[in-house]
C-alpha cells in the first residue's frame, strides 16, 4: 500500500520502461528519416509522417521516464502512452499499406508488435513490479517526528 490511499501501489518493471524508451528512439530516427536525413543509410522523405512519429516518440518516452522515475501514478502513464502509441501506429500502418512501401510496412508492423507486448506486459502483472512487503512477523520502524 502506498500508506496514504489504501490502495496498492503499482510500479512499472524496469525491462517494460527500458522497452518504451527503445521504442520511442525508433519512433526518433523514423521521423528524422522521414525530415530527409539518412539514418543508418536509410532515407525516406515522407512529410506526412514527421511530426506525428515525432510526437509519438516524445509521448512514448515521457511514459518511459515516468516509468523509470517511478512517479505516482507512473503505470497509469505508462498504459496511456503505450496505448497513444498503439494507436498513433495503426494509423500509420493504414497510410503505409496504401502506400505499398515494404520497408514501411515492416517497420510499422514490428513496432507495432513491439508495442503490443509493452502494453500486454503492463496490463498483466509481467511488466509491473509490486512493491516487496516486509516479512510476515518483521516490524517496520516507527517513523519519528523531529524534535
Amino acid at each position: 500500500m502506498d500508506g496514504t490511499s489504501g490502495v496498492a501501489r503499482r510500479q512499472v518493471a524496469r525491462w517494460t520502461g527500458v522497452l518504451m524508451v527503445v521504442a520511442a528512439v525508433s519512433f526518433g530516427a523514423a521521423s528524422t528519416v522521414h525530415w530527409g536525413v539518412p539514418v543508418l543509410g536509410l532515407r525516406d522523405p515522407f512529410p506526412g509522417a514527421r511530426v506525428p512519429e515525432a510526437v509519438i516518440g516524445v509521448v512514448l518516452l515521457g511514459g518511459a521516464a515516468a516509468a523509470l522515475a517511478r512517479v505516482a501514478h507512473a503505470w497509469g502513464i505508462a498504459v496511456a502512452a503505450t496505448g497513444f502509441a498503439i494507436l498513433g501506429t495503426l494509423v500509420g500502418l493504414r497510410f503505409t499499406i496504401g502506400g505499398g512501401v515494404p520497408g514501411d510496412i515492416v517497420y510499422h508492423a514490428a513496432i507495432l508488435a513491439a508495442l503490443v507486448v509493452i502494453m500486454v506486459a503492463l496490463v498483466t502483472g509481467g511488466g509491473r513490479r509490486t512493491p516487496r512487503r516486509p516479512a510476515q512477523g518483521s516490524r517496520r520502524p516507527r517513523r519519528t517526528t523531529g524534535a
